[in-house]
């Protein structure tokens, strides 16, 4: 479980799930984001369980936008 709310899952975070199992975490960039939860099943599903409304965990940032043509 992630404690507190982040703009995105850092990959290295699932690199650690092993087969069956489960991260929540709760993903948005504003006041109201969505709690979800990843599952390992050969690869990571997702599935969004509600909205929620937590303070932003200082330290991950989500990556800038590459070259927009």
């Amino acid at each position: 479980m992630i404690e507190g709310r982040v703009p995105i899952v850092p990959e290295k975070l699932f690199e650690q799930l092993k087969e069956g199992g489960r991260l929540v975490a709760v993903v948005g960039n504003g006041d109201l984001a969505r709690a979800m939860l990843y599952r390992r099943n050969g690869s990571i599903g997702s599935f969004a369980a509600f909205d929620a409304s937590v303070q932003q965990l200082p330290g991950i940032v989500a990556p800038k936008p590459g070259f927009v043509f």
